[in-house]
This record gives structure tokens, C-alpha cells and sequence, in this order.
């Protein structure tokens, strides 16, 4: 599965004209990335997204549940390193599974990470 190390994010939330509030992540990556997702990921929070979503030009676009959101932004907001990860369908362009996570980590670290 292709990996993003996250350099810096952005995160916010938005209301639009219908009454919803739409969350969001921004992921950039640290500098260096190559392959796929070179240009980072934006990650949009939705009520029922009907697909993950999909890459255009090495910036990954995806869309998932907004029940994600408090855990995504949890892992960036806290851990360091964090990692996004994606796998592709075959054609190669579809995202069929993604997620965000850490390398091995000490236990018992509490709410401070005190690996770096």
C-alpha cells in the first residue's frame, strides 16, 4: 500500500447553503514523497459518501464518513510521525481502502508524545 508520511495539515469546518456542516483535513507531505499522492490529500468528511474517492495528478481526493473525522484528526493532531495510507482498485485510479496511522510506538505515552 502506498504511504504519505504527513508533514503539516490543515483542518476545518464548513457550513454550506443546505444547513451541513462539512469537516475537512488537508494533508501535505513531507518533503521528498514521490509516487503517488506527491502533492498530499484532502479529505473531506461527509454524512453518506457513495465512494472513498480517487487521485488526479498525485493529489489523493477522498471522502469519508463524517463519524472519521474526531479519530483522523485525533492521530494527526497527536502523533508524530502519522501516516496516510491508500490502496487503488486495478484500474489504478479508484481509492478502495485508505487510512491514517503510526509507526511502532512506545505504550503507555498518555495524550503527549514524547517519541520525537
Amino acid at each position: 500500500m502506498p504511504t504519505l508520511e504527513i508533514a503539516t495539515y490543515r483542518v476545518g469546518v464548513t457550513r454550506r447553503d443546505s444547513d451541513e456542516i462539512s469537516r475537512y483535513l488537508f494533508l501535505e507531505p513531507v518533503a521528498g514523497q514521490t509516487g503517488t499522492g506527491t502533492r498530499g490529500a484532502r479529505i473531506h468528511f461527509e454524512p453518506n459518501p457513495d465512494e472513498i474517492g480517487y487521485w488526479a495528478e498525485d493529489l489523493l481526493l477522498v471522502t469519508l464518513p463524517e463519524s472519521f473525522f474526531a479519530d483522523m484528526y485525533h492521530i494527526v493532531q497527536t502523533e508524530s510521525p502519522a501516516f496516510f495510507n491508500w490502496r487503488l482498485d486495478e484500474s489504478g485510479d479508484r481509492i478502495v481502502r485508505c487510512g491514517i496511522g503510526t509507526v511502532e510506538e512506545p505504550t503507555g505515552e498518555g495524550l503527549e508524545d514524547r517519541s520525537r
